[in-house]
């Protein structure tokens, strides 16, 4: 074992090993510059709650003069729950298509996504 071990460490180097992980926090730290505000910075940190912002304002848009009844808050469970139903009955209708999966689960199977 311990011949395994010596031979695995004569193929890599210390460098080689590390430098794919300094090169993508390189990269990462390049997309962090000064003087950002802090929401600036979190959104660059957690992109998704842009999706979710852009999400709030279709769904207000959609909603007209309703939308001023809720809360952004109330809004944003809103768009949860019909996200949560839509890809539910969407894959309740894929395992009735295709024979018990998802295509999800078929993409996979056929070693994509």
């Amino acid at each position: 074992m311990s011949l395994e071990l010596e031979q695995f460490q004569q193929v890599f180097t210390r460098e080689e090993v590390i430098k794919p992980f300094v090169q993508i926090f390189d990269k990462s730290a390049n997309n962090f510059k000064k003087n950002l505000s802090i929401i600036e910075s979190l959104d660059i940190m957690f992109p998704e709650q842009k999706r979710q912002d852009k999400d709030l304002v279709n769904t207000k848009e959609v909603l007209g003069k309703l939308s001023e009844s809720f809360s952004d808050l109330q809004l944003k469970e809103i768009i949860t729950d019909v996200d949560f139903l839509v890809e539910s009955w969407l894959n309740q209708f894929e395992h009735g298509i295709f024979e018990g999966k998802t295509l999800k689960e078929l993409f996979h199977e056929k070693g994509g996504l």
